[in-house]
């Protein structure tokens, strides 16, 4: 998966996200889905398709 956000956007919510706990553990997966939740929560819209591509290193 691939996910993009608005800087401006990631800012109201990233030190909430970088500490995200799941029952008293930190969360370690899951990060686009909260993410993306969390843009929808703030009212924005978001957009899906099967285009997009992503290379990384391993």
């Amino acid at each position: 998966p691939l996910g993009m956000y608005r800087n401006s956007l990631l800012h109201e919510f990233v030190e909430d996200w970088y500490n995200q706990e799941f029952m008293g553990s930190q969360c370690s997966f899951g990060d686009d889905r909260h993410l993306t939740n969390r843009v929808l929560s703030l009212g924005y819209a978001t957009k899906y398709t099967a285009r997009s591509k992503c290379l990384t290193e391993t």
